[in-house]
């Protein structure tokens, strides 16, 4: 029976929840069967699975730590943890009696910070124990020497590479024809798109050849003329209608490094993040397959496409599969030279400015130089300056363009033979974003500019400085969630193979795809963020992981904090991600009418209903859509009849909300959809045009509810006329 006035909490995904703060619980421990929280009091019902026995304990050790687990519900519950606590220390403990396999605990404040009283009782309501005052206290991952949220790339098979051919209807798009033509495969070869469709036969797969460059040795320009080739090719394939049911699989030759020692293609790594944000606006349309120059590898592309990935490589004819794995200490953290000068490009930023604090006062480094465009006039600029020289550094700030080639080999040029630069740190990047139909030229030059060109600058032009350290800011938005950013993604996932590229040629390099920090990006992008299941570090936890990826030895690290339930409630959580979600299935491969069933079980509930029914469940599936998007609570926020940009939706929760409504409806959705149906209505009069074309829905109306339409029968029209022209003439303003 729930206590009189509290209000019940879901516990659905509250062991995720604790999961992603580090505490995995096993089924003995996962004992909290109802929870409810009346003011400062919290009330729990506890028991231990089926099977299990009390024993010998007093209170056995499982049902304890639930009961103290019902603590964490006075400060909201886990899901709202921005740090973890331990019991710290025990006063007025009392036990009564021994043996209960299920308990009633009631917790309540107690007097002192953190504190709280624990009243335990069998389910009888019999007396169990009494915790005068239990205090916890924060503690980190180092206190603990627990997981840090700290992650490398590993290339393994997958689970299971079915033996397959490549499609009957299997075609190469690209003049190159990826070398297929001597290898018997008999794959028809087709130069462009326009060639391509005008075939007799359409593919079922289509092959996109991504050809590595062969260009004058401007590597800057080479990546900007690869990404936009590959953007024009991608936006075409997906504007067309007539691939609608058809895969477009990306093609890259050696763009990923899969093991120690390879050197990805640095003109092909980039496609990577292209072609990611692509599939992250397009569910289902594209795959990703990177192959070495192996005969072997060429003829296993077919168990590339087969074996139901989005992205994978191969390697001398192995398949293999990315995933995220936690990354551990081997002791190569680099020894921060106390005379040396550490470069920070981006150094007045944020993140710059956090780090050169950091390096001062946890490394001792002494000679720092800060290089950002605007130099001293930057915001904050004289400030962090003050600070860092008031900590005993010395520091220089430049304004450079660390892009133009010419321009940072002067400022190398002028850092002292006494202090000699030792190690560069380039947390520099600009974002410039929008969603693949829109992206223009300029906007993949404005990113790659800070981000590609500065870091190849500084990796040809401190080579042979013997440094003990190159460290590179990339994104987690290289990896997942690159929708809206493909020109973002393009350029952090360069700075990650570039990081491989050095570490092959035995040079030190450390590329961080770091999640979100506090503080860096705007509300709505947080919310978004959180709601995928990836949450923001604080400076402390940030810094702290700085400090622990330059101890493991790995060229490519990704620092991110996972929200597990909200990875898992997703309806098709990032292949990367996979493994480190406990219990979710390994998907099957995406067959090109596999949206077909949503279709049919959404038309068998619609043709049962009448028509006004009909129109009030797809308005009312459109509106419950666009509150998940948008973050509301259930479909009665959003307004029927107003805009959806009114409402809040831009061009990436437009293809979210399209991404969302494709697979409910089982219709194949083009990416312009919201902006041409712009509410609610006009859109659910769309999608049932689209399930019923045999109807009329054109007359459509938003249902009025009666009292509605009762008060606006009764209104008197003379008297609101009159009343608003009195308004009118009280303020001055006239009709």
């Amino acid at each position: 029976m729930a206590p009189a006035g509290a209000e019940r909490i879901d516990l659905t995904g509250v062991y995720d929840d604790l999961a992603a703060l580090g505490f995995s619980y096993g089924p003995t421990f996962q004992g909290m069967r109802a929870v409810w929280r009346r003011d400062d009091e919290v009330f729990a019902q506890i028991a231990l699975p089926q099977g299990a026995a009390p024993g010998a304990y007093g209170v056995h050790p499982a049902l304890l730590d639930s009961a103290l687990g019902a603590m964490d519900f006075l400060a909201g519950g886990p899901a709202t943890f921005t740090e973890t606590t331990i019991p710290f220390a025990w006063h007025g403990v009392s036990l009564y009696r021994a043996g209960a396999a299920a308990l009633r605990v009631r917790v309540r404040r107690a007097p002192g910070d953190n504190a709280a009283e624990l009243l335990i009782a069998d389910d009888q309501g019999a007396p169990v124990a009494r915790i005068a005052s239990l205090v916890t206290r924060p503690v980190t991952a180092d206190h603990l020497g627990g997981p840090r949220p700290l992650y490398r790339i590993e290339w393994n098979p997958p689970a299971a590479v079915p033996s397959a051919s490549l499609p009957a209807g299997c075609a190469v798009l690209g003049a190159d024809g990826l070398g297929t033509d001597g290898l018997g495969l008999g794959l028809p070869v087709f130069p462009d798109l326009a060639s391509l469709l005008a075939a007799d036969r359409p593919a079922d797969v289509v092959l996109l050849s991504c050809p590595p460059d062969d260009g004058d040795g401007d590597l800057p320009a080479a990546v900007r003329a690869a990404t936009l080739r590959t953007l024009d090719a991608v936006r075409a394939w997906l504007a067309e209608p007539r691939c609608a049911a058809q895969r477009l699989v990306v093609v890259t030759r050696r763009a990923v490094a899969t093991g120690p020692g390879e050197s990805p293609d640095l003109t092909q790594a980039p496609l990577w993040g292209l072609v990611r944000a692509a599939q992250a606006e397009n569910p289902g349309r594209l795959l990703l397959v990177d192959v070495d120059d192996t005969d072997a590898s060429r003829r296993a592309l077919a168990a590339a496409v087969a074996c139901g990935e989005p992205e994978s490589a191969v390697r001398a004819g192995e398949v293999r599969v990315p995933r995220l794995r936690r990354a551990s200490a081997t002791g190569a953290a680099p020894g921060w030279n106390p005379n040396g000068t550490v470069l920070i490009t981006g150094g007045l930023g944020l993140l710059g400015g956090l780090l050169a604090r950091h390096l001062v006062t946890e490394h001792g480094v002494g000679h720092l130089l800060l290089v950002g465009r605007r130099g001293m006039r930057a915001r904050g600029a004289a400030q962090l300056c003050a600070e860092l020289t008031d900590l005993g550094a010395v520091v220089t700030v430049t304004a450079c363009d660390a892009a133009d080639r010419d321009a940072l080999a002067r400022l190398l040029g002028r850092i002292p033979a006494e202090h000699p630069l030792t190690a560069v740190v380039h947390a520099a990047g600009l974002m410039d974003g929008g969603v693949l139909d829109t992206l223009t030229p300029r906007q993949i030059d404005s990113v790659m500019r800070p981000k590609v060109d500065a870091a190849w600058h500084l990796h040809e032009l401190t080579a042979g400085l013997g440094l003990a350290a190159f460290v590179t800011y990339s994104s987690i938005g290289g990896l997942v969630l690159a929708a809206g950013q493909a020109n973002y993604a393009a350029a952090n996932v360069f700075l990650d193979a570039l990081a491989a590229h050095r570490r092959a040629r035995g040079l030190p390099a450390t590329s961080l795809a770091w999640g979100p920090w506090q503080g860096t990006e705007d509300t709505v992008d947080l919310d978004r963020l959180r709601r995928a299941g990836i949450v923001e570090f604080t400076a402390a936890e940030g810094l702290a992981l700085f400090d622990a990826a330059m101890d493991t030895g790995d060229a490519v690290l990704v620092p991110v904090k996972l929200e597990v339930g909200a990875l898992r409630g997703r309806s098709e959580p990032p292949a990367l991600l996979r493994e480190l979600i406990a219990g979710h299935a390994r998907p099957q491969a995406i067959g090109p009418t596999d949206h077909l069933t949503a279709a049919t079980s959404l038309e068998d509930r619609l043709a049962s209903l009448s028509r006004r029914e009909r129109e009030r469940a797809v308005l009312d599936l459109v509106r419950g859509h666009t509150a998940a998007v948008l973050g509301h609570a259930g479909a009665g926020d959003v307004l029927a009849t107003t805009g959806f940009t009114d409402l809040g939706i831009d061009s990436l929760a437009a293809l979210e909300l399209r991404n969302r409504l494709g697979p409910a409806t089982g219709l194949r959705l083009p990416a312009t959809v919201v902006f041409d149906h712009p509410d609610p209505v006009r859109l659910a009069r769309h999608l049932l045009a689209e399930l019923f074309p045999d109807e009329d829905v054109t007359a459509t109306r938003p249902e009025v509810r009666p009292a509605v339409r009762s008060a606006i029968e009764d209104m008197d029209v003379d008297e609101l006329v009159r009343s608003a022209f009195a308004r009118d003439d009280r303020t001055g303003e006239h009709a």
